[in-house]
């Protein structure tokens, strides 16, 4: 936003093509030095017709001008479904109007607890047209003839956990032994569980799980043995039946004793039994049907190759192999599913999706079917005098994170919901206009307007009034070019910017050149990876 042109966001509205108002949330990321609002956060859902593109506006109307055709921007339960949190002393209760869940305050689990119906239109005891009947995953307790409330394990309940390695060989002969390794999970440290809204509004709430993944050691000297630690955050959205799960891992293991084997998060599933159906993506939707004790692993070994195995544990077989998967998975028992989305799955790889006959489901971060490991180890023990100590600095506090999509459906929905799951990994591009940003002045000189007379020059930020997303039309004598000192007496970040437009054309075509280079590099230098995918550091001097 220009500088001094909002104070507070109130007043801020989004418009669809047809010029109507849509349920949208705000909240201000950023101030200019007047304390007027730089940066404001939209969310809004949107829709795009078969060409794939729409055009949203955000408008802004003081209190004293005349409405605009449009539906009222109140939210209303009845017309629209909003995100609700209740907070009790144990649980976090969310609605998001078609799916419930809740999040245990005290002990690391995903969530809980799990429910599809429209709670919010108070039909979730009796069904609806779109959802014939509520479809429960309780992981509880409870009564036959009450909701499914069956007591979930650990790991059934949407258990982070990490295997390590603390040994090490040279190949030969020489064999170092640090400790046992083995598993390490997020349940086992309560005391480190920490559960907060970090952001709330009706459109969108984010859940932040934080806690470290304690050795699942039965010896007491190794009690408290924390060598990662995990922060979780889910993203509920109103209306919808997914969730956006960003889970961040920081390893603050020692990095010469340590070595990572398996990093994985557990899915809470909406059911219990054995021979529950499977779907993935790989050259089209495959399906099948698990048996009890087998277990089916997606596994993209590297960006251009992956295996599928299925099998009984150790008896495993590769049933396809191919250079890339789609990155989702749906696995159901005839009346209710869940589904995975995993972002850049290929690019970040090595990682894996498994579903198990008795209907279990858990996302990998990161596995290698062959075993390898990741080290966060100095590359090298000597230091030379003349390098220095920073080159061999090791991986310890180094953080990761990965993002997936977990959604929860009927089983007369699963067309649906592969679509959704497909969708989430080919998200669209949103932008903003370049004549917008120019105007405000928010990004600097990297939206810097490219034709003479556009962009800042002559609007006052500060008085110019905002309807569909454009500046009210300015008169002929506003619109002529300012004088010297008119330009100094301007607050300084919306002076008419000094620069050539061919000299900004130029920096504009550099730019986007190097992207391009950048891009291109790290496709055919297949710079991908756990840690490489994403990290991408360029200096250069004029």
């Amino acid at each position: 936003m220009p500088e001094g042109m909002l104070r507070e966001t109130e007043g801020l509205a989004v418009v669809d093509p047809d010029r109507v108002r849509v349920p949208a949330q705000f909240r201000v990321l950023g101030r200019w030095a007047d304390g007027s609002v730089k940066w404001v956060l939209v969310d809004f859902q949107a829709k795009a017709d078969s060409s794939g593109t729409a055009t949203y506006n955000l408008t802004y109307e003081t209190g004293d001008e005349a409405p605009a055709h449009r539906q009222h921007a109140t939210y209303n339960p009845a017309a629209h479904p909003t995100v609700r949190v209740e907070e009790t002393e144990d649980d976090l209760h969310v609605d998001t109007g078609v799916l419930r869940f809740r999040v245990d305050r005290h002990r690391y689990r995903l969530f809980h607890s799990v429910s599809l119906g429209d709670a919010q239109h108070g039909d979730a005891q009796h069904g609806d047209a779109q959802h014939s009947k509520p479809v429960h995953a309780d992981c509880d307790r409870g009564n036959v003839g009450e909701p499914s409330r069956a007591e979930c394990g650990r790991d059934r309940a949407g258990d982070a956990w990490v295997r390590i390695s603390e040994s090490a060989s040279d190949g030969r002969l020489a064999r170092r032994l640090y400790g046992p390794g083995g598993l390490c999970r997020a349940s086992l440290a309560g005391d480190a569980c920490v559960v907060a809204v970090e952001e709330r509004g009706p459109l969108r709430t984010v859940i932040r799980l934080e806690s470290a993944l304690e050795a699942d050691l039965p010896m007491h000297h190794y009690g408290g043995y924390r060598p990662v630690r995990c922060i979780t955050r889910i993203h509920a959205y109103a209306g919808q039946a997914f969730l956006r799960i960003l889970q961040t891992h920081v390893f603050t293991c020692n990095p010469r004793e340590v070595e990572i084997e398996d990093l994985a998060l557990d899915v809470p599933t909406p059911f219990s039994g054995s021979g529950p159906d499977y779907a993935f993506g790989l050259n089209g939707v495959v399906t099948g049907t698990l048996d009890h004790g087998e277990r089916l692993r997606v596994a993209q070994k590297k960006d251009n190759h992956v295996q599928v195995m299925h099998g009984r544990p150790g008896i495993e077989r590769i049933n396809a192999e191919d250079e890339a998967c789609e990155g989702w998975a749906t696995l159901s028992d005839g009346i209710s599913g869940v589904g995975v989305a995993c972002r850049n799955m290929a690019e970040e790889y090595p990682r894996a999706i498994e579903m198990t006959g008795d209907g279990r489901m858990t996302v990998y971060a990161r596995h290698d079917p062959e075993g390898s490991r990741l080290s966060l180890a100095r590359y090298a023990e000597e230091v030379a005098w003349h390098e220095g100590e920073g080159v061999y600095a090791d991986g310890t506090g180094i953080a990761k994170t990965t993002e997936c999509y977990v959604l929860y459906f009927e089983e007369d929905r699963r067309e649906e919901a592969v679509e959704t799951l497909r969708c989430a990994l080919t998200q669209p591009h949103v932008s903003v206009s370049s004549e917008w940003m120019d105007r405000c002045g928010a990004a600097g000189g990297f939206a810097a307007s490219t034709s003479i007379g556009g962009g800042k020059q002559g609007i006052l930020a500060g008085s110019a009034r905002v309807r569909e997303g454009r500046p009210e039309a300015r008169s002929a004598q506003e619109s002529r070019p300012e004088s010297d000192s008119e330009r100094e007496s301007r607050p300084e970040s919306i002076r008419t910017p000094q620069v050539s437009p061919e000299m900004t054309r130029s920096a504009d075509r550099m730019l986007t050149g190097f992207a391009d280079w950048l891009a291109r590099n790290i496709r055919l230098g297949r710079w991908y990876g756990y840690l490489d995918y994403g990290d991408v550091r360029a200096t250069w001097d004029e």
